[in-house]
């Protein structure tokens, strides 16, 4: 039965995270098929890759009714920010292009990622999910009719024009695979689902949202990628031995063009287990060992081989000597043009 029988008019009694019943306004819009559709759209869903199976309700009703909100931020991301009420039960799995997305859920359920074995992931409301993943990303998860959906997003589409450190720090996460729970401070859960039922009509609104929305990004892109209690993949001594082949072929060749897939071929293993054991065995991912690499051996040809800054950066594998530059300075603190030359 519907849990939203028996209110007075403009108000629906929905179960809470929970289970509890609640009375919430029913403020807001109606929002339509289509509307979801260019909801998915910001998120790179396509409309062809939406399979919807309806379980009760009328299929001619509109999926929801609230608040949504979306913004796009200075940083070059975006937020969304929505509290909605279904009003039909359906199953939903989409695919999405690769990219960074957090999620901050205000109510529990279970999510499921993945195409031939899905994950299964509880969310809590104390925590937030953070997606960090260069291939498609499958999702399949339920709406019931009646219960209140209330989730603050940050996002990062493909191709975003971000900060070079920020832009770094977000593909470092992608290069992971990740699929991540990490804990968020209560402060911040409060003021981000104050804004998910507001309306956001006025700059000051703005503000605050923009402020939760940077201060998820930075959790999110400092977060554990072990959390939720595992101490990461088992690493025995071939495991190091392989790992230290590959960084030692990065080394001795900086300039090369490698590839994750043939690098992980030439270890003989899967390019997810290359990804998630280098980081496990040196710290860091392998696009960011190799980027180190090359600018190492650019340092070296500048200072004791009397390279100019354009040979510098074809040599090490730079197709723009700006981007170079930019890299080069970030990682020593002065441009290569200000470094003595042999």
């Amino acid at each position: 039965m519907d849990d939203w029988s028996g209110t007075t008019p403009g108000e629906w009694a929905v179960r809470d995270g929970h289970g509890a019943l609640a009375q919430v306004s029913g403020r807001g819009t109606i929002i339509t098929d289509a509307a979801l559709d260019a909801f998915g759209a910001e998120f790179g869903v396509k409309h062809s890759e939406v399979i919807i199976d309806r379980l009760s309700g009328d299929p001619d009703r509109a999926p929801f009714q609230g608040v949504f909100s979306r913004r796009s931020l200075s940083m070059g991301c975006a937020m969304m920010a929505s509290d909605l009420i279904a009003l039909r039960t359906e199953q939903m799995k989409s695919t999405m292009a690769g990219q960074f997305v957090i999620r901050l859920p205000f109510q529990a359920g279970d999510i499921r990622i993945g195409d031939t074995a899905p994950k299964t992931v509880s969310l809590r409301p104390d925590r937030a999910l953070l997606i960090a993943m260069r291939s498609d990303i499958h999702l399949d998860g339920t709406f019931r009719a009646g219960h209140r959906y209330t989730d603050f997003f940050v996002h990062i589409a493909p191709g975003a024009h971000l900060d070079d450190a920020l832009s770094d720090r977000i593909h470092a996460r992608m290069d992971q695979d990740m699929v991540v729970q990490f804990p968020v401070p209560h402060a911040l859960s409060l003021r981000a689902r104050a804004i998910c039922q507001a309306e956001m009509d006025d700059c000051v609104q703005g503000l605050l949202a923009e402020s939760c929305a940077l201060e998820l990004l930075a959790a999110g892109i400092t977060a554990n990628p072990y959390a939720e209690g595992s101490k990461g993949p088992a690493i025995n001594a071939g495991d190091r031995k392989k790992m230290t082949m590959i960084r030692d072929r990065l080394l001795a060749e900086p300039q090369g063009d490698h590839r994750l897939v043939d690098l992980a071929r030439e270890a003989g293993i899967c390019v997810t287990a290359l990804k998630t054991k280098f980081q496990a065995v040196f710290g860091q991912s392998v696009i960011s060992a190799l980027r180190d690499a090359r600018l190492d051996r650019a340092k070296a040809g500048i200072t004791q081989e009397g390279w100019t800054v354009a040979q510098a950066a074809y040599r090490v594998g730079y197709r723009h000597q700006s981007s170079f530059s930019v890299a080069f300075q970030r990682r020593f603190g002065v441009p290569p043009s200000r470094l003595p030359r042999a």
